[in-house]
């Protein structure tokens, strides 16, 4: 198939098929990059023919990463092989990246690989790799690049990472070309690398964050590098930490010049910034005579936290911030001038900051006695850690409101009958918690036309009525948790053609089987809550939801089984189930945990056959080991060889899929 295309075509095409990209190579690791990378197959390219071999291999040893052991073993032995010029593989070998086998194959590697030009190190390092004798081995080697990369977190051992400081501070004293260190953002040098630092001839570069600049604390390792007058440039890449907090540091003037601060296109020279006691002329007693329309931006900056809101955009992402001082500082802002006062105020009110009782008390009380203000108002939520002794019900018109995301501020039912006759409420995200006597019928919801999320605790179906099945055109997601006696047939005469999220309390999956039936085909995702009885997985639900791909288990504790699939018939989409509560890790309860594990695995392993698309098992609190002894050690390696074993990947919230399997000596018992 190429026999016809020249030799300097095909290695350009190999040199991309099979070279490591320099992004992935420098990527800093997250918790998951050990046992979430999957292994390599691109060496596979190789076998297609003898020519496509000799051409690619010195792309393929060009560049190397390393986690475990046997990859150091592999690559060492392979690496001294030599070709029939004469000429070793290891003498391609021009970028190295090493994160775990430290030991006498390292070693071994580095002696028949004298061209590396950019070294990599990790210093989270397993138990079992040593880095005795091997500052000789890398003084073997002349890098012009070296990264240093430590996560944030104790998973690293001391004896270890102090014995691979010292090798790497041995060899920057006898390193002659290293022009550049980047180090990964919560790396902090060793007492034993700082005094070198000022010594390297070559260095021009360094790149940190405002963390590792202020971690050492025997020497200052800022002080080490401004000794080194080769070094041309100091980048700190979080600038803004590092404009907020740079008092903690004492340089001298004139070193600002060779600071850097952010990185890429966001970069500037610190030298740009004015000094911190410069003298500023008093301001002009008046405001720059700017539009209404821009002052209006410029407060809905300043008094929106974590992002500017935009009331006309509708957009719903925001966080709550947890500075105590907040609310405090916005109402400052709009107090010093009364047109700052006119147009900031709907800001204020768009997002209220509450962060206590008494302000949610406050806030109440306020919009209640003000229709102006509570017209406001577009996103309601309160603070996970405020306790709240009673739920607060407002009854003014919230006509603006978009979001109520906490189910203890209640405004359902109450808010429909305020919108005033021939307007719809722009209402789309709601979580309310009713009284169990509350009665809700479908024309309640009759002027929620942009509603996307409904989510009701409790209350009881009212009238019944096939009148009003144009109700919630656009709701894709509905929940009904402990609902009462009727609230299922509310919603089962509507049309819902948007729906595609159901979750209700698996003890009423009798009360639900009526609106299945109805709806149950616009499916995608299903999420149960509550915890199994003996007889709360008896109907085959799942027979009536057959394009249900999601199925989330939200009780608090791994159910034995999969509910409702013993029961249903073949389901042929589910691909997913989701537990977001399962962990192993909670003191004292290991083996009740593990229990359930085998109790589920066991479970899932003979009615595999009935879930044939079944491929992922999501957890939110997943550990991630992050070297080869903490994948031994981890009771969640085996949890992920068991799902292995079934065709069934392990995977975090964020989708990161388990992609490594090694042997392990750990009893689940």
């Amino acid at each position: 198939m190429t026999e016809h295309v020249p030799n300097e075509v095909l290695e350009t095409i190999l040199q991309h098929a099979v070279s490591i990209p320099s992004d992935t190579f420098e990527a800093w690791s997250t918790p998951s990059t050990f046992a979430g990378t999957p292994p390599s197959t691109i060496s596979d390219i190789l076998l297609v023919s003898r020519r496509w071999h000799d051409l690619a291999m010195p792309f393929l040893y060009e560049s190397a990463i390393l986690r475990r052991g046997s990859q150091v073993a592999r690559l060492a032995r392979s690496a001294n092989i030599s070709n029939e010029r004469g000429v070793k593989r290891g003498t391609y070998l021009r970028r190295l990246r090493v994160e775990g086998g430290y030991g006498g194959r390292l070693k071994q590697l580095l002696g028949v690989a004298p061209n590396i030009d950019t070294l990599f190190i990790g210093f989270d390092i397993s138990l079992n790799d040593s880095s005795a004798g091997l500052r000789r081995a890398l003084q073997r080697i002349n890098p012009s690049s070296l990264f240093l990369q430590a996560t944030f977190g104790p998973h690293s051992t001391a004896s270890n990472t102090m014995s691979l400081y010292a090798a790497v501070a041995g060899a920057l004293t006898t390193w002659t070309n290293v022009k550049r260190i980047i180090t990964s953002p919560k790396f902090v040098f060793g007492n034993s690398v700082v005094p070198p630092l000022s010594d390297v001839p070559t260095l021009e570069f360094v790149s940190m964050t405002t963390h590792t600049a202020g971690m050492n604390l025997e020497r200052s390792v800022l002080e080490s590098i401004l000794w080194n007058r080769s070094v041309k440039t100091i980048q700190i890449r979080d600038g803004v930490n590092w404009l907020a907090r740079n008092s903690r540091f004492t340089l001298p003037a004139c070193a600002r010049g060779r600071f850097m601060l952010g990185e890429g296109n966001n970069a500037v020279r610190w030298s740009d910034f004015p000094p911190e006691d410069v003298t500023l002329a008093a301001p002009a007693s008046t405001l720059p005579d700017l539009p209404d329309k821009i002052w209006a931006h410029i407060l809905g900056y300043a008094t929106y936290f974590d992002g500017f809101y935009e009331p006309s955009t509708g957009g719903l992402g925001f966080f709550m911030s947890t500075y105590p001082k907040l609310n405090v500082t916005r109402k400052n802002i709009i107090l010093v001038h009364r047109r700052f006062w006119r147009l900031g105020l709907p800001y204020l009110y768009s997002i209220p900051y509450l962060s206590t009782w008494s302000a949610v008390l406050g806030f109440a009380a306020r919009i209640q006695a003000s229709p102006e203000l509570a017209a406001h108002v577009r996103v309601l939520d309160i603070g996970k850690n405020v306790v709240l002794p009673h739920p607060i019900v407002i009854l003014t018109p919230l006509v603006n409101l978009v979001c109520v995301s906490d189910p203890r501020i209640v405004v359902l039912p109450a808010l429909d009958r305020s919108i005033p006759a021939g307007e719809r409420s722009p209402l789309e995200y709601a979580v309310q918690a009713l009284p169990a006597s509350a009665s809700i019928s479908s024309r309640n919801f009759l002027n929620f036309t942009s509603l996307r999320e409904l989510t009701l605790h409790g209350s009881i179906g009212g009238e019944l009525d096939n009148e009003h099945t144009s109700a919630l055109p656009r709701l894709e997601r509905l929940g009904l948790i402990d609902p009462g006696a009727g609230m299922f047939e509310v919603f089962c005469p509507m049309s819902l053609p948007a729906l595609r999220h159901l979750a209700f309390s698996i003890d009423r999956a009798r009360d639900a089987e009526g609106f299945l039936r109805t709806h149950g085909s616009k499916l995608e995702t299903l999420s149960l809550h509550g915890r199994l009885g003996e007889d709360d997985t008896s109907l085959p639900v799942l027979d009536s939801c057959p394009n249900v791909s999601e199925l989330h288990l939200l009780s608090e504790e791994l159910p034995d089984r999969i509910p409702f699939v013993s029961t249903s018939a073949p389901h042929a989409a589910l691909q997913k189930v989701v537990c977001p509560s399962f962990t192993i890790n909670v003191p004292g309860y290991h083996d009740a945990e593990l229990r359930r594990w085998i109790a589920f695995i066991a479970f899932l392993a003979s009615h595999k056959s009935k879930l044939p698309a079944l491929e992922e098992f999501r957890i939110h609190k997943l550990d991630w080991p992050e070297h080869s002894f903490a994948y031994s050690v981890s009771k969640y390696s085996v949890l992920a060889s068991d799902l292995h074993e079934l065709g069934v990947a392990l995977s975090d919230k964020d989708g990161t899929r388990w992609a490594r399997f090694y042997p392990t000596p750990w009893s689940r018992l």
